[in-house]
């Protein structure tokens, strides 16, 4: 089973194909629906069931992905600070979920504004501040699920200094440094919108002084962007 497993989940992240991914203004007029076009390819789960959603659409159930032929979905509604580039897989086998990942796609038509509302309604603290980073530095969901506290012993308090050198936030930087240097190219791009987007004594209580210095050194490695197409 873990074998079969393991493959569907290559397959899916290796073969399978997002012919479409739009997001279109919902009848609201203040909202988007994502539409998408998705073809499995000649991937197939014959004693599983594979489901998608958008990642971090509350109130969204993921639909069911089936083999063999081309599928259309439209998820509605979804606001604008909760538009992802990365859409949710989940494998099933009866009642028990096997694994949940990501994977990244191009979608039309985001707006230029989304990481703005982002940073300023999720990003709202230093706990989700380091959260936040902790995604973007993890090999997969499984790993660092996102809502697992920043702090080892679970506590996450937002009254306590959670930055210094021993943080695994820290190690995962350097390891992105010499492994998978683009993924600092997202974590720039987010700490430079958060500096543009919250002033400078908001912007205190999220974002350590220390990390900010920190990172002024680091990001001299951080590799030059190609384009705007992130």
């Amino acid at each position: 089973m873990e074998e079969q497993l393991r493959v569907l989940e290559f397959e899916l992240l290796n073969v399978l194909e997002v012919k479409k991914a739009e997001l279109v203004i919902s009848e609201n007029h203040q909202n988007y629906d994502l539409v998408l076009v998705i073809d499995p390819a000649s991937a197939t789960w014959p004693d599983m069931t594979v489901r998608v959603s958008p990642f971090n659409s509350d109130g969204i159930d993921p639909v069911t992905l089936e083999s063999g032929r081309s599928n259309e979905f439209v998820f509605p509604n979804i606001s604008e600070s909760n538009l992802s580039r990365f859409l949710r897989f989940e494998i099933w086998q009866g009642a028990e979920r096997l694994r949940a990942f990501l994977i990244k796609v191009d979608i039309e038509g985001i707006p230029e504004s989304r990481i703005g509302r982002i940073l300023k309604s999720i990003i709202n603290s230093r706990d989700r501040f380091f959260e936040y980073l902790r995604f973007l530095l993890a090999d997969d969901l499984e790993k660092e699920p996102v809502g697992k506290s920043v702090r080892g012993d679970g506590s996450g308090s937002e009254g306590e200094s959670i930055w210094d050198l021993s943080t695994p936030i820290f190690e995962q930087l350097l390891l992105a440094a010499s492994r998978s240097p683009q993924r600092l190219v997202a974590i720039d791009e987010v700490i430079s919108k958060l500096c543009e987007e919250v002033d400078e004594q908001e912007r205190g209580s999220i974002v350590p002084h220390e990390f900010l210095e920190f990172w002024e050194a680091f990001k001299t490695i951080v590799p030059q962007k190609r384009g705007k197409g992130r």
